[in-house]
């Protein structure tokens, strides 16, 4: 069994040693179950918005990284936009692929009548 606190100072150190963006990264660098981190990091707990905010530290570092790159040759136009649309906020996705709400037409109805034939 963890030790919420030890186990606290140690994804904290890892987030910033390794400059982790996610807590899937988290997990995996520390073999940690994400059932186990969510039992000791729950959602709306304190400890898990501090382990928010350094992730946040990395990624907001790394789109500044990467708006660097933006305006060198390093990267194709691809690797830039995937690796942007993977760090960015709802706001920033929704300013890089305006999503157009679909209205759905409901098909004009067909009324079929029988007549009998006369013989």
């Amino acid at each position: 069994m963890y030790n919420t606190q030890k186990l606290l100072k140690q994804i904290i150190a890892t987030i910033e040693k390794k400059e982790l963006l996610f807590i899937q990264d988290v997990c995996a660098e520390l073999n940690l179950a994400r059932v186990t981190f969510y039992k000791h990091f729950p959602i709306d707990s304190e400890d898990y918005q501090t382990i928010g905010i350094a992730l946040n530290k990395n990624k907001s570092h790394t789109k500044k990284t990467l708006r660097n790159v933006f305006r060198s040759t390093l990267a194709s136009p691809a690797e830039r936009m995937f690796l942007y649309k993977l760090l960015a906020c709802e706001d920033e996705k929704q300013q890089i692929n305006p999503v157009q709400e679909i209205k759905q037409i409901d098909p004009p109805k067909h009324e079929i009548i029988l007549v009998e034939e006369k013989k």
